[in-house]
């Protein structure tokens, strides 16, 4: 599978048939809801799931905040800002490649 320069290896196309969602498969599938929400012009947004292990991880607000100020592209903090609703999967373990996760929703 392919979306833009994102692609899902064979491999990971097995793991994901056998019922193991990993990282990168499930960062596919954000960037692909993301696309269709601007796309569709939905009032929603994604975040990544990098994103979702910096906030699952950090010991307090302002420490995130400070890692995510310093972001270029992964952020789209504008695109947030405009919708009614935004979701980010969180970490809830702090493993080198997270297991465990939550899906927060913020609304305004």
């Amino acid at each position: 599978m392919q979306f833009d320069a994102w692609r899902i290896s064979v491999f990971e196309e097995e793991n994901l048939n056998k019922g193991t969602f990993t990282w990168s498969v499930m960062e596919f599938f954000l960037k692909l809801l993301g696309r269709i929400c601007r796309k569709m012009a939905l009032p929603l947004s994604i975040g990544s799931s990098h994103l979702g292990k910096k906030a699952g991880t950090a010991e307090s607000p302002s420490a995130l905040l400070r890692v995510v100020e310093k972001w270029k592209e992964a952020w789209r903090g504008d695109e947030v800002r405009e919708s009614k609703e935004f979701l980010l999967p969180v970490a809830v373990d702090d493993r080198k490649n997270p297991e465990d996760w939550i899906l927060v929703s913020v609304t305004s």
